[in-house]
């Protein structure tokens, strides 16, 4: 396995999600969350500091979510809401004469 990072710039903070998986390929439901950054990162220390807190509040969203069900499903939500305002064509599964049969 080649394990690499696209684009990574030296001030860029990276949350990394690995999911766990089984001899067969299946996500257990598992997961590992980390941050990476570089050792080139050249930003003022305050700045470094709050960026840090901030992927540091957006990793702690996970388990947060797993043990409250308001904040997941509010999260939920507001995910779900980003998403509808994208369009969303219909694919075509099948043509058969004048027949379209499309999945949504």
């Amino acid at each position: 396995m080649i394990d690499t990072l696209m684009n990574f710039n030296p001030n860029d903070f990276v949350i990394r999600i690995s999911p766990e998986v089984d001899s067969q390929g299946d996500w257990t439901g598992d997961l590992s969350v980390g941050m990476l950054t570089t050792d080139d990162n050249n930003m003022k220390k305050e700045d470094y500091v709050h960026l840090r807190v901030l992927t540091d509040m957006l990793i702690a969203a996970i388990p947060l979510m797993e043990e409250d069900a308001d904040v997941r499903r509010k999260l939920f939500k507001y995910v779900d809401e980003l998403n509808h305002d994208e369009e969303t064509k219909p694919l075509i599964a099948e043509r058969d004469g004048n027949v379209v049969k499309v999945n949504f």
